[in-house]
């Protein structure tokens, strides 16, 4: 099998599970209804043990966007991801801020 054909062959292989996307559905609408179905999207779409506890306090606190429509807290699933990657450390940060 040329390289060529081996790079095709694995470009159109479907992944090992199918259920784990390469990247998140993202959407700028609230798509996301509830505190609990933003923890399940984190789970679900990104793979981040997230808790309700902690969007609880990242809702209330205005750091985690969200939306009130009907009385219900919605999310859109381009906030939560935009959050997740504003949290994002630099190597120096991650091994004790010495550079």
């Amino acid at each position: 099998m040329t390289s060529a054909s081996r790079a095709a062959k694995q470009a159109t292989a479907t992944p090992r599970n199918p259920k784990a996307p390469l990247a998140p559905r993202l959407s700028p609408v609230p798509n996301i209804r509830s505190k609990q179905g933003a923890v399940d999207w984190y789970w679900d779409e990104m793979s981040l043990r997230v808790t309700y506890n902690e969007v609880q306090k990242k809702t209330a606190s205005g750091e985690m966007p969200s939306f009130r429509i009907g009385g219900a807290v919605h999310y859109s699933s381009q906030d939560l991801y935009d959050y997740v990657m504003r949290q994002r450390r630099s190597a120096a940060e991650n091994v004790g801020g010495a550079a």
